[in-house]
């Protein structure tokens, strides 16, 4: 995989975090749409993602590992100026 930042179509998904600022467990997509292993993703890919948490949000570099269902998150810019401090 290129050491580039993909981007996948219709993909939106519940996530299950552990409390912090780490990485995501892919749970259920939502209506309509697809979660990254079924939208495309690949073991290992880089890809941009959204998360929103109320009114805050955030767009990070995400890694994505297929093994555990996770996406991990590097801050690429945010409501907050920093990575969301999710609840778990």
């Amino acid at each position: 995989m290129p050491n580039t930042i993909q981007s996948l179509n219709r993909i939106q998904f519940t996530g299950v975090a552990a409390a912090g600022t780490g990485a995501i467990t892919v749970d259920t997509a939502i209506a309509q749409y697809e979660t990254p292993a079924s939208g495309g993703a690949v073991d290992q890919g880089k890809y941009k993602l959204l998360v929103i948490d109320g009114a805050d949000w955030e767009i990070s570099k995400s890694i994505y590992t297929s093994a555990g269902t996770t996406v991990s998150r590097v801050l690429i810019d945010s409501s907050t100026g920093s990575l969301l401090n999710l609840v778990g």
